[in-house]
């Protein structure tokens, strides 16, 4: 149960912009700095993963999709090639990589075919990544990915 908050926290923490709010709050991220400007605009929380305030685990959105749920919600994904990217270098990416992590293995003990890029501090992907959540990892992340996704497509005619 623990991990699975964890999991949920780090997914809402990116939903929510957790890291663009705190660093447009301190003195250093303070207004027309640029500090701020890697960090993606606040993502409706019911988009993607349900509501961030869920009462008495009422929030059938996430449970459905829920990664850290038993088996079952990757067991539908078996057949389908799935891609994690993660750093782990900042407050919500070092929760991001355990969550990964563990999917990743839940994935591998499913038979289901993955691959995990865990990048660290962003040394290993692009001297662009930091390892943190922002534009910087995912702009390389998406470089490395979308090649692959061409050629999955292209396999499968």
């Amino acid at each position: 149960m623990l991990r699975g908050r964890r999991h949920r926290a780090a997914v809402l923490a990116a939903e929510l912009n957790v890291m663009g709010a705190w660093c447009a709050s301190t003195t250093s991220g303070s207004a027309g700095s640029g500090r701020c400007t890697g960090y993606g605009p606040v993502v409706d929380s019911y988009a993607i993963f349900g509501s961030p305030y869920p009462v008495f685990g009422a929030d059938p959105v996430w449970n459905a999709v829920d990664p850290a749920a038993p088996p079952a919600n990757l067991a539908r994904l078996a057949g389908t090639g799935i891609t994690l990217y993660t750093g782990n270098n900042d407050l919500v990416d070092v929760h991001t990589a355990a969550a990964s992590h563990t999917v990743k293995g839940r994935q591998d003990r499913l038979g289901i075919p993955s691959r995990l890029v865990d990048y660290g501090n962003g040394a290993s992907l692009s001297p662009s990544c930091n390892g943190g959540h922002n534009h910087g990892c995912w702009g390389p992340a998406l470089a490395d990915y979308v090649p692959r996704l061409e050629g999955a497509f292209a396999a499968a005619g």
